[in-house]
């Protein structure tokens, strides 16, 4: 009587005499479904924080894939996303650094835009206050923002965000607008931090208006006339 196959190992067995050898089917390891996030969030990494998500769920595939004994496949695809995710993550210190200094400028532009427009609102009502009291200027400044008040505009029109005021030059202050010799190079109103000297906020500029009514930024050697 033939006895019957002999069972030596997984998938494999050895008929009568152990001469022969067959192979059966193993079941197909599974596909670690962290290595597949992994690498689609490393692939989305542009978006921010799915680059840290992809980072992060890489190691952990890469550790439950070497610790399966097989039954997880994905290896590949996890390594992918932990490096591509890496790459977004190494990007974003640069990219900070590149656009933060541009953001403070562009930050700093607007300051400077608003201080600007604010300032010709305040020599705008000064010109108007002139015309109806005989050409002659206010006395102060703080004539000048009772005048304002009265108008019905903010306190605040006569402050610039980046902490400056402005004060209406002392060497103007009462006189008549015929009486100034030249009106586009006299200082009507300058930015100040203590009320009495210039101020330069806006990267070592200051914005200064002039009689004539026109408002232009001046550099700190330009402004030493002033007020």
């Amino acid at each position: 009587m033939t006895p019957p196959p002999r069972r030596i190992g997984a998938g494999r067995t050895v008929g009568n005499g152990g001469d022969t050898m067959a192979s059966v089917n193993r079941s197909a390891a599974t596909l670690s479904g962290l290595a597949v996030a992994s690498l689609v969030l490393g692939l989305l990494g542009f978006l921010g924080l799915t680059a840290l998500l992809g980072f992060i769920l890489g190691i952990i595939a890469l550790v439950k894939i070497s610790g399966s004994g097989g039954r997880l496949s994905g290896q590949g695809m996890a390594i992918g996303g932990v490096v591509t995710s890496g790459c977004w993550l190494l990007m974003v210190p640069i990219s900070l650094a590149i656009l933060l200094p541009a953001v403070a400028k562009t930050r700093e532009a607007m300051l400077g835009s608003g201080c600007q427009f604010q300032m010709q609102m305040v020599a705008t009502t000064i010109t108007q206050y002139a015309a109806e009291n005989g050409g002659k200027l206010p006395k102060s400044t703080a004539e000048v923002t009772t005048t304002m008040t009265a108008m019905g505009l903010p306190s605040s029109t006569f402050e610039c965000k980046s902490g400056t005021k402005f004060i209406l030059s002392p060497k103007v202050a009462g006189k008549s607008i015929e009486s100034i010799a030249n009106p586009s190079q006299t200082v009507l109103l300058f930015e100040s931090t203590d009320g009495k000297t210039a101020a330069y906020p806006h990267d070592g500029y200051g914005y200064v208006a002039y009689v004539d009514g026109l408002v232009r930024k001046v550099g700190q050697a330009e402004g030493k006339k002033i007020p």
